[in-house]
């Protein structure tokens, strides 16, 4: 017997989500899957239709060309990155044994600003590989941001005595 496709209502179920830099698509986490869905009218189209893994914070690329993820497929929470319409997977380097957090796409769509449970902050060029250290906060996790031209980071990093500094980053450096 072959099973016919059926619908099942996932809203319940649905975070961690992300909007098209368009506003007219959302991805979203729902059963371990990436949804694209609609802001109106369209297909809710399923990017990642996996059996036995879990994908979760999926961040849309401000080019509107790709969704940046992480992914449990080999076993371990890695960061991925796949075309807009799905498809073909790409892992992206990520210094060894780093526990994600969070990470943002640079403006110009070339770079991660990666974020780890350990309290480092990485810069990781997409098309290279090449990863880089901005900087670690022993004090906790502190806010950073791109600059519109995507080549500077600025980042608050607490002192000893708990008080908060603005540095700048030349990521071009």
């Amino acid at each position: 017997l072959q099973r016919r496709p059926y619908y099942r209502n996932v809203s319940q179920y649905t975070f961690g989500g992300s909007i098209s830099p368009s506003g007219k698509r959302l991805v979203v986490t729902a059963r371990g899957d990436l949804f694209s869905i609609p802001a109106e009218n369209g297909e809710t189209r399923n990017l990642s239709n996996t059996q036995g893994v879990r994908e979760e914070k999926p961040v849309w690329s401000p080019d509107g060309q790709e969704i940046a993820f992480v992914g449990d497929k080999d076993g371990e929470a890695r960061l991925y990155t796949m075309p807009q319409m799905g498809g073909e997977w790409k892992l992206i380097n990520t210094p060894e044994g780093a526990s994600i957090a969070s990470y943002d796409y640079s403006p110009d769509s070339k770079k991660l600003l990666l974020k780890t449970d350990d309290l480092e902050t990485f810069v990781i060029d997409l098309a290279t590989g090449d990863t880089k250290l901005v900087y670690k906060d022993p004090q906790g996790q502190t806010t950073s941001d791109w600059s519109p031209d995507s080549k500077w980071i600025a980042y608050i990093k607490n002192g000893k005595n708990i008080f908060g500094s603005v540095y700048l980053y030349d990521v071009e450096k």
